[in-house]
């Protein structure tokens, strides 16, 4: 049986029609993408599966004890606690089952006879319940999934009060994880998460046990992740059975049928109307009136959007030097901590690149460097000749929270309000939203304003921070168009990798407070980076072990193979343990029982510090 079912649902607002007669069905594998663009009804569509809000028509059936995980808007955490305390509290029941074994192993040092013998096939039950649970590997799977999330060893012990926006998600996300629910709804779980962090979330969810729904505009993660898409457009809600690319490809056919379909029926209506109109009040009155009934029970098709995407460009008046930017040697620290040192590049004409690295790395940092925002302790920053740089902020803090957006554009550039109007609708506002506050914009909304007032600039050296950032994905194909046609110089920061390989042709990689040139798009640095530190891993093998060592500091000298050999004696002796608590004369003799039983998980305790160990080492 399915997880869950959805059978001839509708749903619609007084203003919007969400979806109309819709079926679907989650099976326990299945990983679903579900897109649409900004106010489709997405985020109404999972809360109707949770059952946050109610359909108006048709029903939901689950399997018996369905659970079903989200992540909440408020996080659902407790602030007080450190980050760990939280992602402990996940295994409350575990613990409490620990305790009960540990009350059975006192038990049975005091009972003898039939008693004890109860009281020993109790606890080999839930001995057996706690291990399948894993819960000797509750630390170190905890250990694992915050790692992976981005975080470091020093926030572990901090509390989630203390943390920002983008922390406190990641940590709902992480605590989410280790629930291990049946049904995982996901909404942008990437948002917040560098590129390592992403790919280790594309990995997780490749294995998950359960089901995934995930509404996201991160279309390189739906390409790694899911193998169905679900679209809400215009009240329609289609299925496609493939990841996003497979999705693309059929929607283009779809969208011609759509346009075929549409145009057949107002054909259709326009014959009944001219029918009913030439003959409601003649013999034909009849005919007439059973027309108008078709006509009503009709079910309208909605025009389809169009295959055309309004088009966007960047103005560019003034043409720099061949040499843009010539970067020599920077270095900036906070509180005597190096984040850049002697940083070199140099950026040319019409070049388009990527700079990535992770969270804290200086990305940020270097582009406050070079719009002279912040000083550098050593090195310069030299523009080439005719450079005019424009910035596009994240934060969008140069949006005035009382303007509107036709006010907006003219603080930059001396245009009349029709002009206005004709830019702010390639950016896809339309009618009154013109005259909306600032205040009131949704992130997706102030980005495409923001961008809108970058393009009617004369910039010829664009430094781009997250330009995708809460954009559908019509939006970022609209963008990724005009970047793509801009004649002039981009440095872009962004975690979309989808975008990165459609516009850039090189990437400066920040590792190590040092700056690393790759040449090709995203997808060809990747490659590159991975066979980097496989080279690198094959170097340290075969480098002597006291060099090896040498080169660490002291609290990480860890020899792998040593390690390795412990972790398999520990194996052993652990499957050991297991063969002797499956003999069932030993569970004459309580005393011994108990010995082993503690025996048994010092032992699985000491394993997984050793895991842990060998996941720093490698």
């Amino acid at each position: 049986m399915s997880l869950l079912q959805l059978r001839k649902g509708s749903k619609r607002y007084p203003e919007q029609i969400i979806f109309q007669d819709i079926s679907l069905q989650i099976q326990k594998q299945d990983r679903v993408g579900l897109i649409g663009a900004n106010g489709t009804g997405k985020s109404t569509l999972v809360k109707i599966l949770r059952g946050q809000e109610y359909l108006d028509k048709g029903e939901i059936l689950t399997s018996n004890d369905l659970e079903m995980g989200y992540l909440a808007q408020d996080f659902g955490l407790k602030l007080d606690k450190t980050l760990y305390e939280e992602m402990l509290s996940v295994f409350s029941d575990l613990f409490a089952l620990e305790e009960k074994i540990k009350g059975l192993e006192t038990k049975m040092g005091q009972l003898t006879g039939d008693q004890l013998e109860k009281v020993m096939n109790r606890y080999s039950r839930l001995r057996q319940n706690y291990e399948d649970q894993n819960g000797y590997q509750v630390e170190s799977q905890i250990k694992g999934i915050l790692r992976g999330l981005g975080f470091s060893k020093a926030d572990f012990n901090e509390q989630l009060i203390n943390f920002s926006g983008g922390q406190k998600t990641r940590a709902a996300l992480a605590k989410l994880l280790l629930q291990q629910p049946d049904l995982l709804l996901l909404d942008e779980p990437t948002n917040h998460l560098d590129l390592a962090a992403k790919e280790w979330l594309e990995d997780y969810l490749n294995d998950y046990p359960g089901a995934i729904v995930i509404i996201s505009h991160d279309r390189y993660f739906l390409d790694k992740v899911v193998n169905r898409i679900w679209e809400l457009e215009k009240g329609r809600f289609e299925k496609y059975k493939g990841d996003y690319s497979f999705y693309l490809e059929e929607k283009k056919h779809r969208l011609l049928t759509w346009q075929r379909e549409y145009e057949q029926q107002q054909e259709k209506i326009k014959e009944l109307k001219a029918y009913i109109r030439k003959n409601k009040a003649g013999v034909d009155a009849k005919q007439a009136r059973g027309r108008q009934k078709k006509l009503d029970r009709m079910k309208e098709i909605a025009p389809p959007p169009s295959l055309e995407k309004p088009k966007i460009e960047f103005e560019m008046e003034t043409t720099s030097g061949a040499e843009v930017l010539d970067i020599k040697g920077l270095t900036k620290s906070y509180q005597q901590e190096k984040v850049l040192e002697g940083i070199d590049f140099k950026l040319y004409r019409g070049e388009k690149v990527a700079l990535v690295g992770p969270n804290g790395s200086g990305k940020s940092t270097l582009f406050k460097l070079l719009l002279g925002q912040e000083n550098a302790e050593a090195g310069t920053v030299n523009l080439g000749a005719r450079v005019k740089i424009g910035y596009y902020d994240q934060e969008h803090e140069s949006l005035n929270p009382e303007y509107n957006l036709i006010e907006e554009l003219k603080k930059v550039k001396k245009i009349n309000d029709s002009q206005a109007r004709d830019i702010l609708a390639r950016f896809l506002f339309k009618g009154d939203e013109v005259f909306k506050k600032v205040a009131t914009l949704s992130g997706g909304e102030q980005a495409r304003l923001s961008l809108a007032k970058l393009s009617i600039q004369d910039f010829n050296l664009l430094l781009l921070d997250e330009p995708t950032n809460h954009l559908d994905i019509k939006s970022k194909e609209i963008l990724e168009t005009a970047l793509d046609n801009y004649p002039g110089t981009i440095l872009v920061i962004s975690h979309d990798r989808y975008f990165l390989d459609k516009l850039i042709s090189k990437v400066f990689a920040l590792e190590n407070n040092d700056l690393v040139e790759y040449a090709g798009d995203y997808s060809d640095y990747y490659q590159q980076y991975q066979e980097s530190l496989a080279q690198q891993k094959e170097e340290k093998k075969g480098k002597p072990k006291q060099e090896v060592e040498q080169n660490k500091p002291k609290d990480q000298q860890i020899n792998l193979e040593e390690l390795e050999s412990e972790i398999m004696k520990l194996e052993a002796k652990v499957e050991e343990l297991e063969e002797e608590f499956n003999q069932q004369d030993l569970y004459d003799d309580q005393e011994e029982v108990a010995e082993l039983t503690k025996k048994y998980e010092r032992l699985k305790e000491e394993l997984n510090d050793y895991y842990s160990l060998w996941e720093e080492a490698i």
